[in-house]
């Protein structure tokens, strides 16, 4: 999926009793904790710090944001940044919300924090990857405006489904 509509991005309203914050070092026990609640993998020290490390992409700490509830974070969300022959690209990665914090909207405030520091450095332009499983992230992710992006032809028909079931319209994929 595919997001360009950044004149029309507003900054995130944290909700009463939640705050919003980047990435502070010691975050690591609480982030992979996070992580291994979000259909991601299993999740270990090593896999962070390769993660850290640029395995993927580019991972900047200050791209790294946390939802927090009495100073513990509840959900967090990534901005990586893959190398291309234009310029870096942009991409929303590994939003989480803990189960029992599920449901308020915030992981659609981790995906605004995100859009915010991509727009803020100039890109235009910010790309996901996700599941058809993942029907909650896919009903957020269009509420914010990131489109289909079309890119095999079996698309066109599992997004006729997705749809379909985010509409209430069908039972199973």
């Amino acid at each position: 999926m595919g997001y360009t509509r950044f004149s029309q991005l507003t900054e995130p309203s944290v909700l009463p009793g939640y705050d919003l914050r980047p990435f502070r070092h010691g975050d690591e026990d609480t982030w992979i904790a996070l992580l291994n609640t979000g259909d991601f993998g299993v999740w270990d020290h090593p896999r962070l710090r390769r993660m850290l490390a640029g395995e993927r992409a580019s991972l900047p700490l200050e791209g790294i944001y946390f939802i927090t509830k009495n100073n513990q974070p509840v959900g967090t969300s990534c901005v990586f940044f893959h190398p291309s022959d234009h310029g870096d690209i942009p991409e929303l990665g590994w939003v989480a919300v803990h189960p029992t914090q599920r449901g308020r909207g915030l992981g659609l405030l981790l995906c605004q924090a995100a859009l915010c520091f991509v727009r803020d450095r100039g890109y235009r332009y910010m790309y996901l990857k996700t599941e058809d499983f993942r029907l909650a992230a896919i009903k957020t992710y269009l509420r914010l405006g990131f489109e289909p992006e079309l890119t095999d032809p079996s698309h066109v028909l599992r997004w006729q489904v997705l749809r379909d079931l985010l509409s209430g319209s069908s039972k199973e994929i």
